[in-house]
């Protein structure tokens, strides 16, 4: 993709419907990617997802290492609390994929749980 960027990882006790002790919350100002390491599906993924409501911009995706086709996307609806999202993967399973989060706006960021 080749942005240069930044993503400031924050661990962050607030009301926003969290769950656990560690999430991802990009900020405003900074942009940037940040991919997982790989892994073989096993399941259904689901994932708290929360932030600004700019979907061309600012998501999450399971992409298929193979071919880094994406094979399931979302993006926040603009809102700060959390709301649990879930994928259905059954079609995926056994093939090894990545998590990918794009935050490439500089009036928004992206929460994920």
């Amino acid at each position: 993709m080749g942005v240069k960027s930044k993503v400031l990882l924050v661990l962050v006790v607030g009301p926003f419907y969290q769950q656990g002790f560690h999430h991802l919350r990009t900020t405003d100002e900074g942009t940037g990617i940040l991919r997982s390491p790989s892994f073989v599906l096993e399941g259904s993924i689901d994932f708290l997802i929360g932030g600004s409501c700019e979907p061309e911009k600012l998501w999450i995706a399971l992409v298929r290492e193979s071919d880094g086709e994406i094979l399931l996307k979302a993006s926040p609806e603009g809102f700060e609390d959390y709301f649990r999202h879930k994928w259905e993967t059954t079609s995926y399973i056994g093939q090894r994929c990545y998590i990918l989060i794009v935050d490439e706006t500089t009036t928004g960021h992206i929460n994920i749980d």
